[in-house]
């Protein structure tokens, strides 16, 4: 009988702490990234197993795409948010956290000089870090900017230049290192900019602190960890025959950690996880200081955010949310269309006083407050999109209407 309440009241204990609308977890990774690190991360994160990415549609027959000839089409995780949540469970509460990805252009990096003929500098300058941001801090963005929770950049950890190769061929592949290492920079500064905005805005709600990792993909150093019960003090700073420097080997956390604080970004946690390192419960790994690696640092971090929705977004984002699955050219003509004709459906019922409010959720609307004129006005914003978005690349176009149609039906 006493173990039948306990479990009635550890019930009603979660059912009190369970948050049912929580902000959602923003997964980026840069373009050429993202086939090897979405797919293991996510797996590993939530336990789900990732289906193959959308393709964007091929070029036309007679182009080359930056990727050489005969080259058809390009996988893509952009816009990508049917995953299965992951499930949070703590003492102080229980969430099934939504995840959004997306990816991040970056220009090719030492390119063959026929292949960068073939392409435009305005599809150059289009295809960079800082408009994928520009997106992200335009005013239709500013529903999605609520409703994220936390920031996860997974980058390639970058590889050092053997000492075999030849000192001619190594010189050459050291630039193309530092060029490809430069691109990550200006992909986290990106990202930094977003997220220092929606802490901006979020101002002094409770909610304004927005977790930010930046995740470094591949091969981790053991050397320079310990496990969980051994003594850190071999591997602290200044300890060993190295000086400590075996954890400021090449392009590894402590670098990356060095380099963002030379960028005056302070608000980044570098952590590196090895897809092919099995890391169970019973191996989880510490550094020097004693804080967990990995993904249990990962997961640590999650679990300690606070992911409830503030009230004023409400549930608009769940269908915001549809707005950046499929995004590829042949549908988004039908969901402006389709969004037209409900437009135009709803502003018949409103002239001809149809309709008991019942799909307003509870909202407790005047139906004086819903003028003809402003939804003239939205209509006019729906042709707006279509007109602005003809006159940008691709890629930037799906991006750009996406946001903008989020923006209108929050409005309606």
């Amino acid at each position: 009988m006493s173990l039948t309440a306990s479990g009635a009241t550890a019930q009603t204990q979660k059912n009190a702490n369970r948050i049912s609308n929580p902000q959602r977890l923003l997964v980026l990774t840069p373009h050429a990234h993202s086939q090897t690190t979405i797919p293991p991360f996510l797996h590993s994160l939530t336990g789900n197993p990732v289906p193959p990415p959308g393709v964007q549609n091929d070029p036309p027959p007679n182009e080359e795409t930056s990727e050489g000839p005969g080259h058809q089409s390009t996988a893509t995780f952009a816009g990508y948010t049917t995953h299965p949540p992951l499930p949070l469970n703590t003492k102080y509460y229980s969430a099934d956290i939504p995840i959004w990805v997306d990816e991040i252009p970056i220009p090719a990096v030492s390119s063959p000089a026929s292949l960068q003929s073939q392409t435009s500098q305005a599809e150059q300058e289009n295809n960079t870090p800082s408009t994928w941001s520009a997106t992200f801090l335009a005013p239709p963005a500013a529903e999605v900017r609520a409703a994220i929770g936390a920031i996860l950049i997974l980058l390639q950890k970058p590889v050092s230049v053997s000492s075999a190769v030849p000192s001619g061929e190594a010189t050459v592949e050291r630039e193309r290192v530092r060029e490809g290492i430069a691109a990550l920079k200006t992909v986290v500064k990106a990202v930094a900019d977003v997220k220092r905005k929606i802490e901006e805005e979020r101002g002094d709600s409770g909610i304004g602190d927005v977790p930010g990792l930046v995740i470094l993909v591949g091969s981790e150093d053991k050397k320079g960890s310990k496990r969980l019960g051994e003594n850190f003090e071999d591997a602290s700073l200044g300890g060993g025959e190295d000086g400590g420097l075996r954890e400021m080997a090449e392009y590894g956390v402590r670098w990356w950690d060095e380099e963002l604080t030379g960028m005056g970004i302070y608000d980044f946690e570098v952590v590196g996880w090895d897809p092919a390192g099995a890391e169970t419960e019973g191996e989880k790994r510490r550094n020097e200081f004693g804080e967990l690696e990995g993904m249990p640092r990962i997961r640590e971090v999650l679990e300690t955010n606070e992911w409830a929705m503030a009230s004023s977004i409400g549930d608009d984002l769940d269908s915001a949310s549809g707005f950046l699955e499929d995004l590829d050219d042949d549908r988004l003509d039908l969901e402006i269309g389709e969004l037209e004709r409900e437009m135009v459906g709803l502003r018949m019922a409103i002239e001809n006083g149809g309709g008991d409010g019942a799909d307003l959720e509870g909202e407790d609307f005047d139906e004086d407050d819903l003028k003809v004129e402003q939804m003239e006005g939205l209509m006019l914003r729906v042709q707006a999109i279509k007109d602005m978005g003809a006159d940008l690349p691709d890629s930037e176009r799906r991006t750009f209407a996406a946001k903008a149609i989020r923006d209108i039906m929050k409005d309606l």
